[in-house]
């Protein structure tokens, strides 16, 4: 027999053979098939049989009807207690009993929650006694009653936590680990999978446990590689548990894909070191080779030294641009596709040595990182492409009813990108042939006062990147759309795409910030921005206003940024995002600041009425040129100064309005 403890609740009553008192009730349940079952001459239950549905875990409910024949059996009665006896140990020991008329009870009782799932029928023994302890019972107690009860099986539950999409790079596996929760009490369950690269322990077990998921990516290519953990049970339950292991590629990065060289008979520039990194940050071995005699390349290396380019071009036709091919391999396994750098060789017969000019509204300017070109547009629907030593206009890209905005041409030179407002869309041309190859959809943007909004290519993991500011991000290989957030108009990221600066643009006080970047290069891509803090406070942060442009140099050291205040280019500590000083060239309302490819730093100005409005600075800051490339009263246009792929030449947009080109050399 299965006796309580204790009592779960008693009732007071005092009884009279004409009835009285009162009493508590509650609860509800599953009640059985109606009707009364004698039970001796003194009490009675109803439901004769005590049926109900129940699930595993829980405690359910049920409830009787108790009628007292005799009330006068119960008179002077100081208390009644109901005491449940079965030895199944489906109905629980603990009981309410309370008092719905001067003959009639509620007893509710309650299914164990510790009994397994199936049905129990038998009978349990209900006594109604004087005392706690139940040492004198009344007439007609004990009572047995048959019940009839299910206990259903408690739904199955998995639940997942941890990374259950980590990515893994191939030569760098490290381990990732999740686990799913099993709930469901009694349950017995398998946990299993198809896939071999994944481990689960326990396969099996009764009841609530923790699975534990592990990934074993040796000997898997890269790749997105999805499967299901199945969790199966013994009663035809089953939960499916999504998981995917990204095996992202070990690469080299070259952190320049695209080098100018010119030579000249007054300057050139033929030699360039480009630093070689792997995207794992690790050492592995590389060699070089290039297509060309012309170039000479450093054979071989190691991850984070540099690759030596060197030119010779005597051989090379004049007025030509040749170009070279260099391909980077390494022998490690895990490295299987190559990097290469595009190289072009511009060979002038003359030196330039005056500020050419063409009356031109253009609108937007952007250089070409490998060829001596410029591409210009009006706002309309075709771009034209000047070359920047010989002044010519070399032809036009088009796109019939465009009226194109911002404009990015990739780090290699290949492809030159711009934002197509009246359709929505980025226009995508190919820079060998001037062909429109690709469109993808962008946005549109009706504030035609809005600043403008900066265009770049970023190579996060060696992976191209279009962003717009404020307008999105996309991949630049395919054109898929990434999810970048909102990120500011003026951009500027480093060369291996690690880092992202952003300014807002003509709010006071302006502000900047810094972005760690990252790219997950499997299946189509995932680009992740991570804000990085800084003392927005800071007086020496909040100094600035009405932002116009920002640059980075190449490998992150020196940050630059042009402001309507304070009136010089300004420098910025990379990390606190306080000012750190300003360049020695400059006067009132800077609105141009750019990086060339040789470290020197440009600053332009909105000086309608100063004798000069640029400034060309040394790496180590000193000032090496200046130039009056507007006309008096004129100015140039904000962000509309960019630097030849050679770091040689400066062009700008004025509002005289002129497409102006001027000479710096080396």
């Amino acid at each position: 027999m299965r006796w309580p403890s204790v009592l779960a609740l008693s009732l007071t009553l005092s009884l009279a053979a004409c009835g009285g008192g009162s009493g508590g009730a509650g609860g509800a349940g599953g009640n059985g098939s109606a009707g009364s079952t004698p039970t001796g001459d003194a009490v009675s239950f109803s439901p004769a049989t005590l049926s109900g549905t129940a699930m595993a875990g829980e405690a359910k409910q049920l409830m009787l009807t108790a009628t007292v024949k005799r009330p006068a059996d119960f008179a002077n009665a100081s208390g009644v207690y109901a005491v449940i006896q079965d030895s199944t140990g489906v109905i629980s020991t603990q009981v309410q009993l309370g008092q719905i008329s001067a003959t009639s009870y509620q007893v509710i009782l309650q299914t164990s929650p510790t009994v397994a799932f199936g049905r129990y029928s038998g009978n349990f023994t209900v006594m109604l006694c004087r005392d706690p302890g139940c040492s004198t019972q009344f007439p007609g107690s004990p009572v047995a009653l048959p019940f009839d009860i299910t206990i259903s099986a408690p739904p199955l539950g998995a639940t997942a936590s941890g990374n259950t999409d980590p990515t893994v790079n191939a030569g760098k596996l490290e381990p990732a680990t999740a686990s799913i929760a099993i709930a469901g009490p009694g349950l017995k369950w398998t946990a299993s999978s198809k896939a071999g690269w994944i481990k689960l322990s326990p396969a099996s077990g009764t009841g609530p446990a923790t699975v534990n998921l592990s990934y074993h990516a040796d000997g898997l290519a890269p790749g997105l590689y999805t499967d299901t953990v199945q969790i199966t049970t013994a009663d035809g339950q089953s939960k499916s548990v999504p998981v995917s292991l990204g095996v992202a590629p070990h690469k080299l990065i070259a952190l320049e894909t695209g080098v100018a060289f010119t030579a000249t008979p007054g300057w050139s520039r033929l030699s360039r070191s480009v630093p070689i990194r792997d995207n794992l940050g690790g050492s592995v071995a590389w060699t070089a080779q290039s297509d060309q005699p012309w170039l000479d390349v450093t054979p071989s290396g190691t991850t984070g030294g540099a690759l030596n380019l060197s030119a010779r071009p005597e051989s090379l036709p004049a007025n030509t641009i040749s170009y070279a091919t260099v391909t980077l391999r390494s022998s490690a396994p895990s490295i299987s596709r190559a990097e290469t750098i595009r190289v072009a060789l511009w060979k002038g017969s003359a030196t330039p040595s005056a500020v050419t000019s063409f009356d031109q509204a253009y609108q937007r300017v952007i250089a070409d990182p490998l060829r001596p070109y410029v591409y210009a547009h009006a706002g309309e629907s075709t771009i034209d492409v000047y070359h920047v030593y010989t002044g010519r206009k070399l032809g036009a890209l088009s796109a019939p009813g465009a009226a194109f905005r911002t404009m990015a041409v990739a780090p290699d030179g290949g492809r030159l990108y711009a934002h197509d407002n009246n359709a929505g869309v980025v226009q995508v041309f190919d820079l060998a042939t001037f062909a429109k190859v690709d469109s993808w959809p962008a946005y549109k943007d009706n504030n035609i006062d809005e600043p403008a909004r900066d265009m770049i290519v970023a190579r996060p993991d060696g992976v191209q990147v279009l962003m717009i500011g404020g307008g999105g991000a996309w991949v630049a290989a395919t054109g898929k759309r990434l999810d970048s957030g909102y990120i500011d108009a003026s951009l500027s990221a480093t060369a291996d795409g690690r880092m992202l600066y952003t300014q807002n643009t003509g709010f006071s006080p302006s502000t900047v910030e810094a972005y760690r970047m990252a790219f997950r290069d499997v299946g189509d891509g995932v680009l992740s921005l991570s804000k990085q803090p800084y003392d927005i406070f800071s007086p020496n942060v909040r100094s600035r206003s009405n932002g116009q442009d920002i640059a980075i140099t190449p490998d992150g050291s020196r940050l630059y940024i042009a402001n309507g205040s304070p009136y010089r280019c300004g420098m910025l500590d990379t990390v606190t995002l306080e000012d750190s000083g300003s360049l020695a060239g400059g006067s009132a309302y800077p609105n141009n600041i750019k990086v060339a490819s040789d470290g020197r730093v440009v600053c332009g100005i909105s000086g309608v009425y100063e004798p000069e409005d640029v400034w060309v600075h040394r790496p180590d800051g000193s000032i090496q040129a200046s130039f009056k490339l507007a006309s008096y009263a004129r100015n140039i246009l904000t962000a509309q100064m960019v630097v030849s792929g050679d770091g040689m030449m400066l062009i700008a947009i004025t509002n005289d309005p002129r497409l102006v080109l001027a000479p710096v050399g080396p």
